[in-house]
């Protein structure tokens, strides 16, 4: 078994909420520290409410925000976990 990760990157397309929903016990495990997801922000995105119900707080980092790239659709999310 592996051991449970302090740091999770999703990128998968589309597929968030299969993936977060995977997750199982790991999601309220105190040692994953920070989660980032890819978003895209045309589709419903209800994975959101789950991380932060979860002990996780969404970082606002408006100045990091690529405009090109938000133009797309997508942005990066980061997650870290309230102590």
């Amino acid at each position: 078994m592996l051991p449970i990760p302090n740091h999770i990157k999703i990128d998968v397309d589309g597929n968030e909420q299969k993936v977060i929903d995977g997750f199982g016990e790991i999601l309220h495990d105190k040692r994953l520290k920070s989660i980032m997801v890819e978003i895209n922000l045309t589709q419903e995105n209800n994975f959101i409410d789950r991380i932060q119900s979860n002990c996780f707080k969404k970082i606002e980092n408006k100045e990091y925000v690529n405009q090109d790239y938000l133009k797309t659709g997508m942005l990066n999310y980061f997650f870290v976990r309230e102590m």
